[in-house]
């Protein structure tokens, strides 16, 4: 759930607002000692060191991923009813809840904002619109039940959120570029 935001699965969903997403690590010995680990392997290059570093990268992503379900995304002493702080509330609420039927009237509602307000202000901070951030949260999960589970596309689409697959497919292509079947046999 965290490795979505901290990497998207394609180009099109990185953070168009080139907004950092801050970690904080309780103990940063472990994921410092990774990081110097897979710094001497790419540096040394013994043999065997491509898979080395695959599993030392495995170790830190973990770590990473853990440190932001634990402490989430939103730095440290920032003011929780401060607009910016409402807002990561509500991105990460929708990277949770992604599947799930929303209105905008309800998010608003979430964040304390008006419609329009919200609309402008997430569309400012993600730079994406709330819906279309909330079809790229589907499909990305759509993306990774493709790749674990032979599930079919049918259950995949109502599982994130579609209850129609022909939307799913077009949104899947225009979104991932090819097919939600050729996405799944590439990988």
């Amino acid at each position: 759930e965290a490795l979505t935001v901290l990497l998207p699965m394609s180009l099109h969903f990185a953070n168009r607002a080139r907004r950092r997403v801050p970690l904080e690590f309780s103990n940063p010995e472990p994921s410092t000692a990774l990081l110097k680990a897979m710094h001497a392997e790419l540096r040394d290059r013994p043999s065997g060191y491509d898979g080395v570093v695959q599993n030392y990268l495995a170790g830190f992503l973990a770590l990473c991923c853990r440190s932001a379900l634990e402490n989430g995304f939103v730095r440290p002493g920032l003011d929780p009813n401060s607009p910016e702080a409402r807002l990561e509330a509500l991105r990460q609420y929708l990277d949770r809840h992604y599947a799930e039927p929303h209105t905008l009237e309800a998010l608003a509602q979430r964040t304390g904002f008006s419609r329009t307000y919200l609309c402008r202000a997430f569309q400012k901070y993600s730079g994406r619109g709330v819906f279309e951030y909330i079809m790229e949260r589907r499909i990305q999960g759509a993306m990774v039940d493709l790749r674990s589970a032979s599930t079919k596309i049918m259950a995949i689409a109502m599982n994130n959120g579609f209850n129609d697959l022909s939307h799913f497919n077009r949104t899947f292509r225009r979104l991932a570029g090819v097919s939600p079947s050729v996405y799944r046999k590439k990988r």
